[in-house]
């Protein structure tokens, strides 16, 4: 069964919309997916759908127990033509979108991925105020003589155009990303081939193994593991190695992470996917939260003191960082991270003040997230 939809950004006049088909035994983290690409949305910030009441998203450290986006289909909830539900991206800017089921049809024989049907005006930048923002930039631009009309040229992506909308590209981008669009199934398994019993190792069963081995054994097999599974890696890693192991990459990383904005010598290399790799991968090697946050938080202290130094406001850079500092202060709100709120709500106040010297939009975007802080 396919879903023929129109998507509208609520409260856009004239309205923002497209018209997309997909198949209803979609995912609802499929369908953001989708709204991302039709839309032309980065996927840089969190979403909800809204469906008869129901709130359906990826789960949240501390959030509510709502539905989860990654496991519930479309067609579970929605089940007729004329059916509507809101779909809500960026809880800041709060950009609400509705979703509207015009045309119900059976689904061709081979899977297709989602297709684009027609649609007007482009999409709004990332973190550009909501709809409120937005109107206010579009305002700012229609009128050259205006004080800020430089910046807000500045911050806006490189040929942007408010009118603009290309078909042809949104139905590039969503066969590119093919793979994501293939219906969840279980597969199925015929049942002469059933195994009588799943293959599982019991820690009974594993005591018992290594109890038969001698010493040059046990070593062998930790030698193995550590070859094999990176998972097992960093559980000896910091096994062995202890606090101290964890502290030095901690160090090592805040020094890769500030380098890319302040290097001792030379021009900064401005790598924002190294940095952000820097972060990503301290996080799988130790899994501290504490740590991952401290090194957000040299990542957007480093970068601020390089804009406020050089004057540099490329849209895609302060675009990453409202969203990292969105994720500092979402860490430092949950209850288990309270006494994090000593520790870092000085650095995190620091870096709200030293905003406003960046550009005026981007200190709005930060100090609104800083006044989120639970203090």
């Amino acid at each position: 069964m396919d879903f023929i939809c129109r998507v509208e950004l609520e409260e856009t006049s004239p309205p923002i919309w497209r018209d997309f088909r997909f198949r209803a035994d979609m995912t609802f983290q499929q369908l953001n997916r989708i709204v991302q690409a039709v839309m032309g949305w980065e996927n840089e910030h969190h979403y909800l759908f809204l469906v008869d009441g129901k709130m359906i998203e990826l789960p949240r450290l501390g959030g509510q127990n709502n539905w989860n986006a990654r496991k519930e289909k479309v067609s579970s909830h929605v089940k007729q033509e004329g059916d509507s539900f809101l779909y809500v991206y960026d809880f800041g800017d709060d950009w609400k979108h509705r979703i509207t089921v015009r045309i119900i049809e059976e689904s061709p024989q081979e899977p297709t991925y989602p297709v684009c049907l027609g649609g007007e005006r482009s999409c709004p930048p990332e973190n550009a105020g909501g709809v409120a923002g937005y109107d206010e930039k579009l305002a700012v631009l229609s009128d050259k003589t205006h004080p800020d009309y430089a910046d807000i040229v500045r911050w806006m992506p490189k040929d942007f155009g408010a009118e603009a909308f290309d078909l042809d590209e949104v139905n590039e981008l969503l066969a590119e990303e093919g793979r994501h669009f293939v219906p969840k199934r279980e597969p199925a398994v015929p049942a002469a081939d059933k195994p009588d019993k799943p293959a599982k190792l019991t820690k009974s069963q594993l005591n018992k193994h290594l109890k038969q081995l001698d010493a040059e054994q046990l070593r062998e097999l930790v030698k193995r593991c550590f070859e094999t599974s990176k998972e097992a890696e960093r559980m000896l890693t910091l096994e062995v190695l202890g606090e101290s192991a964890a502290q030095a990459l901690l160090a090592d990383h805040k020094k890769k992470i500030r380098q890319e904005f302040l290097p001792g010598r030379g021009q900064p290399k401005l790598r924002i996917a190294e940095a952000k790799k820097a972060i990503a991968e301290y996080e799988k090697l130790t899994g501290d939260a504490k740590g991952v946050t401290e090194l957000m938080l040299i990542y957007v202290e480093s970068a601020v003191e390089f804009a406020v130094m050089s004057g540099y406001d490329e849209y895609r850079l302060l675009s990453s960082l409202i969203s990292v500092y969105g994720d500092i202060i979402g860490r430092m709100n949950e209850e288990e991270t309270e006494d994090w709120l000593v520790e870092f709500e000085e650095r995190v106040r620091k870096i709200a003040a030293n905003a406003e010297e960046v550009g005026w939009d981007f200190s709005a975007c930060i100090i609104d997230l800083y006044h989120q802080l639970d203090q």
